[in-house]
């Protein structure tokens, strides 16, 4: 199963997101700032990431080339 890490710091937006991402067939791992994606990510590497471009504690695309990704 193809696993995805999922960065997003709106509670209700992340819920959402993770419903949808489940019932297609993923395993959906949440974050909800770049730290916590990089703990995350160190823990378990996801084979995708879906992000937030703005996040508490940075953007998106800084936490994609942070990750790799």
């Amino acid at each position: 199963m193809t696993s995805v890490l999922l960065v997003e710091d709106v509670a209700e937006l992340a819920e959402l997101w993770e419903r949808q991402l489940t019932r297609a067939g993923f395993d959906v791992r949440r974050a909800d700032s770049v730290e916590a994606a990089c703990f995350e990510q160190a823990r378990a590497p996801a084979d995708v990431l879906v992000t937030d471009l703005h996040l508490p504690d940075g953007n998106g695309a800084e936490l994609a080339r942070r990750l790799g990704m």
